[in-house]
């Protein structure tokens, strides 16, 4: 394989209601303010 071979399935994000995940058991951050970034990081981070 020649230069940046790009596998275009993988490029793009399906238009999913992430926040639904939440149902499934899984804990959602949402972040709205670039401010609260860190803390997010943190806590998904800790996470189990």
């Amino acid at each position: 394989m020649e230069g940046n071979p790009c596998y275009q399935a993988s490029q793009e994000v399906p238009d999913v209601p992430y926040a639904g995940f939440e149902n499934l058991g899984i804990e959602v951050i949402c972040v709205d303010d670039p401010a609260d970034l860190r803390q997010a990081w943190a806590t998904a981070l800790a996470a189990d």
